[in-house]
């Protein structure tokens, strides 16, 4: 696409120009931003450039919502709430630049194409030693964790690799791939997959309808139903199931117990399902938690050995733009293909993230505890404070649902990713919502209904 202004000239046209100025007649007419909304939310032309990714979609459209109130030259009437970007709190930027700028400032004189794409050794170690803090590997699992890793310039960038690599080794075994997500998946992953499922031989995709009793995250039910429903032969099929414990877009944090019980009904339905863990967003949970978390899959050899974890510092650390990521298992042999499709596209994630790395692995306990006040903890408070103006207030009740049981009073209290999750009135859309709440949030429809999502992360 182009620029977000470049779009809004493209919108903003002589005629639109002269509807915007009919429009502010009387106090019955539309207001700007109605108007305004209208026509940047009802626009074919980004609809069809961002068709399936509805996040991006949403944070295009607030930029350029923004950038036409720029050349009216009139302040925005709405918060942008839709990306899950991060703008540091002023006084966590110097904490974060301090620590990375204990990472060394130039290479080890290292000049080599890395042809095997996995980053350096010392990267990886660094990488995993990290997590070992907030996740408390077994302590022998430690080198061969590190060595099992893969670095990537980001999250994305390995949920890319991983979904391609899947549907290429079920076409080289002639089978059929299988893509199963909760209803409630990120929609920028049901987008990866669906176009790696397009280069598939009946690739094919299956959402499991979730509950707000369930905290919008499977349960043991809702998979054995899917087997039920869609029996397996290992023969010509083969599955990779997609389950994030921190959820995005809900924000709720699925129980160690539950999350061990909906790997074990996985892998009833099919022994050698794959199992994606994207822990994007476990590190923003109190320590205890994240270690619970891990604990409860490591203890489990069956299911640890078909696990692939990904990982990144854009949320934990407010680092979105620095690219720093990377997936791991303890299963060597199920990384194989994936890490060759990266070696093809790749010469590795560059040495800037091995240093990065360095730098990040020497983070003190003070440097943690101001990390976590700064940024997961403000986005507790932040998300407290906008559910109670939304919902406990009242004040929009004709919008919101009045059922939202999925954001439970535990759920609300501690750090649990930078999401509100929303359940909306039937019939209500997010531009009605930014029209009467000045919030523009993410539309995302479930099997229990539509919600929006607001992100906390951005300052304003």
């Amino acid at each position: 696409m182009a620029s977000a202004l470049a779009e809004a000239e493209r919108i903003l046209d002589p005629e639109f120009l002269l509807q915007l100025k009919n429009g502010l007649g009387g106090a019955q007419t539309p207001t700007l931003l109605h108007i305004i909304l209208n026509r940047v939310c009802g626009d074919s032309e980004l609809q069809q450039q961002f068709r399936g990714a509805a996040i991006r979609l949403a944070a295009v459209q607030a930029d350029v919502i923004s950038s036409i109130y720029e050349i009216l030259q009139k302040p925005p009437e709405i918060q942008n709430m839709t990306i899950g970007d991060v703008t540091l709190p002023e006084e966590l930027r110097p904490v974060i630049c301090g620590i990375l700028q204990r990472g060394p400032l130039v290479s080890d004189g290292e000049t080599r194409y890395d042809l095997q794409g996995l980053g350096a050794d010392e990267g990886r170690r660094n990488f995993i030693a990290i997590l070992h803090r907030d996740y408390g590997f077994p302590e022998e699992l430690l080198l061969q964790l590190s060595k099992n890793t893969t670095l990537t310039n980001g999250g994305m960038r390995a949920l890319d690799t991983i979904a391609e690599a899947r549907v290429l080794s079920s076409l080289r075994a002639d089978k059929k791939h299988r893509f199963i997500s909760p209803d409630s998946s990120y929609p920028t992953y049901l987008s990866i997959i669906a176009d790696a499922a397009r280069d598939g031989r009946d690739s094919e995709l299956h959402q499991v309808p979730t509950k707000q009793c369930d905290l919008l995250h499977l349960s043991p039910e809702g998979v054995r139903d899917f087997y039920r429903r869609n029996p397996t032969d290992r023969n010509i099929t083969e599955d990779t199931w997609n389950i994030t414990p921190v959820g995005n877009p809900s924000s709720t944090t699925i129980s160690p117990e539950c999350l061990t019980e909906v790997c074990e009904a996985i892998l009833e339905g099919n022994p050698k399902a794959i199992i994606i863990m994207d822990c994007a967003y476990v590190r923003t949970l109190p320590r205890d938690d994240s270690k619970a978390l891990m604990a409860c899959l490591f203890q489990h050899d069956a299911i640890i050995k078909q696990v692939i974890f990904v990982d990144s510092f854009s949320k934990t650390h407010g680092l979105c733009r620095e690219r720093i990521g990377g997936f791991f298992s303890m299963n060597a042999a199920i990384l194989g293909p994936i890490r060759t499709i990266y070696m093809k596209h790749t010469a590795g994630p560059g040495a800037y993230l091995d240093r990065h790395l360095e730098a990040l692995v020497s983070q003190t306990d003070d440097e943690t505890t101001a990390i976590r006040e700064g940024l997961h903890e403000r986005w507790a408070k932040k998300r407290r404070d906008l559910y109670n103006a939304l919902v406990t207030s009242g004040r929009y009740a004709d919008l919101f649902h009045p059922d939202q049981s999925h954001n439970t009073q535990d759920q609300l209290a501690k750090p649990n990713g930078l999401y509100l999750f929303l359940r909306l009135q039937d019939g209500v859309t997010v531009q009605q919502v930014a029209l009467k709440t000045k919030c523009f949030g993410v539309p995302v429809n479930l099997n229990s209904g539509s919600y929006v999502r607001f992100s906390m992360g951005i300052e304003a």
